[in-house]
């Protein structure tokens, strides 16, 4: 854009390679720190075009322009120069510095999958069976409400998403609605058992994915292992 605007003239930098490699390791660090819920929010919303093109050189451009800016220098046809800058830059407010959250997704994610597993010890257990009915459908709710925001940040053209939103395998709007059509027949356990190993292979979604992080494969497995304990209970009762 820049030598756009002055064309005839050229830009020309002396210095080394405005994105070369080098650079990228010394001037990481001052990427501002986002909030991991934030992220991890953008990332979930964002669905499939997290895995589109987006090569950190174009990312740490705006961070790194003011560094080199100074050595940026416009040339004239005739060969003659003069600096890009007329001044050297100011910083106009500095960055505040945030503490990292102590409660993050991972951790959350983390939460759940612990609770996830004392529930079905309990259910396997045939203890507070009150509890663990109340405690099923209150996680069956959530994750539907979930679920139907998910859907609607996917499908509807005016969000942020683009292309198909790997999370909708482990929250999709199908077990709520099995399980209010179905609830008690022996289809609905099997279809059940069908979510759960799917939730289960999702937990290696990392590797396939950046849509897919430590916290989802987590909450896939608090999903999977809640899922596939009820289910296998119901299909083989003691």
């Amino acid at each position: 854009m820049l030598g756009e605007a002055i064309a005839p003239d050229r830009l020309v930098v002396d210095s080394p390679d405005l994105l070369g490699a080098s650079n990228f390791e010394l001037y990481a660090p001052a990427l501002k720190p986002v909030s991991p819920w934030s992220l991890a929010l953008i990332t979930l919303g964002l669905g499939g075009g997290t895995d589109q093109a987006d090569p950190w050189q174009v990312r740490l451009a705006p961070v790194m322009m003011d560094r080199f800016l100074g050595d940026v220098y416009i040339e004239s046809p005739d060969s003659s120069r003069r600096p890009l800058l007329a001044a050297p830059p100011r910083e106009l407010s500095a960055p505040r510095a945030q503490a990292a959250p102590l409660f993050t997704p991972p951790l959350a994610a983390l939460l759940l999958l612990i609770f996830s597993i004392a529930l079905s010890a309990l259910d396997a257990a045939r203890r507070c069976r009150r509890f663990v009915r109340v405690a099923d459908r209150v996680l069956l709710a959530g994750q539907a409400v979930a679920s139907l925001a998910l859907v609607v940040v996917a499908l509807v053209p005016a969000s942020i998403a683009s292309g198909f939103n790997w999370m909708l395998i482990p929250l999709n709007p199908l077990p709520a609605v099995v399980w209010c059509l179905w609830r008690g027949k022996r289809f609905c356990s099997w279809f059940f058992l069908a979510y759960g190993v799917a939730c289960a292979l999702f937990v290696a979604a990392p590797l396939f994915t950046d849509q897919a992080d430590l916290w989802s494969s987590l909450l896939s497995a608090a999903i999977a292992v809640r899922v596939l304990s009820k289910s296998i209970s119901i299909i083989k009762p003691k």
